[in-house]
């Protein structure tokens, strides 16, 4: 997100472990950028590595709810492999359905606040 090589930035890692603040300063990933320029910049799910807010600055962010479910542990369950299976769940049961919702949502609500309402198309 900071658009810096790892050569420049000196992190070559995005484990949980290295914290990402200690390689980008504030102000400087991409999103700020636009936050900078005016525009609202809002967050959800897994963007970084890591999913959730904690490993960016709050302060690059006008949103970025934190996560509600941890998931986990899948392939080591099963030893490396994975059983081909159908889900029997709804998409309203996915967290991904919920990330697509919450972002149709805020869309939804900067066009109806927007002076410029033709700029927006409703989604």
């Amino acid at each position: 997100m900071s658009g810096l090589r790892p050569s420049t930035s000196g992190c070559y890692s995005n484990q949980a472990d290295v914290e990402w603040k200690e390689y980008i300063p504030e102000g400087m990933s991409v999103n700020a950028v636009f936050k900078d320029a005016g525009y609202q910049v809002m967050g959800i799910g897994k963007i970084f590595h890591v999913p959730g807010p904690d490993i960016a600055y709050a302060s690059e962010w006008d949103d970025y709810p934190k996560n509600t479910k941890r998931y986990g542990g899948g392939a080591a369950r099963m030893e490396g492999f994975l059983e081909p299976m159908t889900l029997d769940l709804k998409d309203e049961d996915l967290n991904d359905w919920h990330y697509a919702d919450y972002c149709i949502e805020q869309l939804n609500n900067k066009c109806r606040r927007s002076a410029r309402r033709r700029a927006c198309h409703r989604v």
